[in-house]
């Protein structure tokens, strides 16, 4: 073992940030669960019994979770017969994740992405009077100019950078109402050319719009706001005529009750490192633990040589099965340190890189934290729910659902648990904090 094995390892898991594909080497199958704890298979057999079309569907997840990988997993199995057809875009290549959004700017969004993923599949040089160019006709008819840019010899409409512009002129329209309702017939419109071209159903999958967060103070505020009005008060608005649709949305938005009641939501949790609390609070799950091993070894096959599988099951159940948090930060840091102490190789359990490594995320995690919240996390770690005390205090959830402060594990039976880098600090149970 030598200093660059160990970068080209590091190199390795940084290069697994991208989502994979099914038959990618390094995609893990059952990674979260099988069976009736398998979220996308309950999500593609609801999709497939719906009859119809414009039904909406919620798909959820903290990031990092593998909501895009799982996303492009649906997309094969609904595939994989010849009923339906997947539009699969990413929602933050056409806005900004820290401008508050509005229900016409996401649904310009929308029509752009179905209209772009055309362009890449049918030209629309290829065809006259095209739904494409219709569409883009009208936009421009309605003063909401986007500049045509070219990307890999694909043209594609540059909304993310005039986000703001357009959004302005959208509020200065004399009937927003006439402009959606317009916007939505021409994304039917095409929709349903796209199902008559392929013979098939459309579904439409919105990836990483749960990455929409503002900054902290008003802005945090204002973007919260906008997007539990959007998503929360507005739903029927994000409709697709002739096609079904997924949006992928912020954790904390199906803390609603609205969201809850109202529509169909499938949340994908951290790896369940830990039994779930009914079983065995807080005790290590053997098969969680195995399949965080087995997604190291899809990236490095002889990870062995430099830690102990004790080691690795350490940093494990430190992350608490935040697989980005475990990969991206613990792992990655102990290869960097291991670099320098490679007479010690492979580390075990009890090495001081190994227990530096959970005091700093202990010291990170905390710092997160304020201690005005801490009596709301103290009721997670007995209750293991998530219920606020008023309508403000959703707005804290959503701060410590986006910073992993709260873990959501919703695979089969739903819980919520602290990081578990916070369990001795806040107390365990109701604990009084040191």
């Amino acid at each position: 073992m030598d200093s660059k094995t160990l970068r080209e390892w590091r190199k390795a898991l940084n290069a697994s940030l991208i989502p994979l594909e099914v038959d990618d080497a390094r995609f893990v199958k059952n990674l979260h669960g099988s069976d009736d704890d398998d979220v996308i298979e309950r999500l593609r057999q609801k999709i497939e019994d719906t009859e119809g079309s414009s039904a909406i569907y919620y798909f959820t997840g903290q990031r990092g979770v593998g909501k895009s990988t799982e996303l492009r997993r649906l997309r094969t199995e609904l595939e994989s017969g010849d009923v339906f057809r997947c539009v699969l875009f990413d929602a933050l290549a056409y806005i900004n994740e820290t401008q508050p959004i509005t229900v016409e700017i996401l649904m310009l969004m929308v029509a752009v992405g179905v209209r772009d993923w055309l362009e890449t599949k049918y030209p629309s040089k290829n065809f006259t009077a095209s739904p494409i160019q219709r569409f883009g006709a009208w936009l421009t008819e309605t003063k909401v100019e986007l500049k045509q840019i070219e990307i890999g010899g694909i043209c594609k409409l540059d909304l993310k950078d005039r986000q703001t512009t357009v959004d302005e002129k959208l509020r200065n329209l004399s009937s927003q109402h006439d402009f959606l309702n317009q916007l939505r017939n021409y994304t039917a419109e095409m929709v349903l050319w796209l199902g008559k071209q392929e013979q098939r159903e459309i579904v439409i999958l919105v990836d990483s719009l749960e990455r929409l967060r503002g900054a902290s103070g008003k802005d945090g505020a204002e973007m919260f706001d906008s997007v539990a009005l959007v998503f929360g008060d507005q739903f029927d608005h994000l409709r697709v005529e002739r096609a079904q649709i997924v949006y992928a949305v912020p954790p904390y938005l199906c803390l609603l009750e609205n969201v809850r009641v109202q529509l169909p939501w499938y949340a994908l949790g951290s790896v369940r490192v830990f039994e779930t609390p009914s079983k065995a609070r807080r005790q290590p799950r053997d098969q969680g633990l195995k399949i965080m091993q087995l997604l190291v070894k899809k990236r490095i096959p002889n990870w062995q040589q430099a830690l102990k599988p004790e080691a690795l099951q350490r940093l494990a159940l430190c992350s608490g099965g935040d697989l980005r948090h475990f990969m991206f930060r613990l792992l990655e840091d102990a290869l960097y340190r291991a670099q320098y102490a490679l007479d010690r190789l492979p580390l075990d359990e009890n090495d001081p890189i190994i227990a530096s490594l959970e005091d700093a995320s202990r010291r990170e995690m905390t710092q997160l934290t304020v201690r005005d919240e801490w009596a709301l996390l103290r009721r997670i770690t007995q209750g293991h729910e998530v219920v606020a005390d008023n309508r403000e205090q959703f707005r804290t959830l959503a701060h410590l659902f986006d910073t992993r402060v709260i873990l959501n594990y919703r695979n089969g039976q739903e819980w919520y648990d602290l990081h578990p880098s916070l369990w001795a600090t806040i107390g365990a149970a109701g604990d009084a904090a040191p």
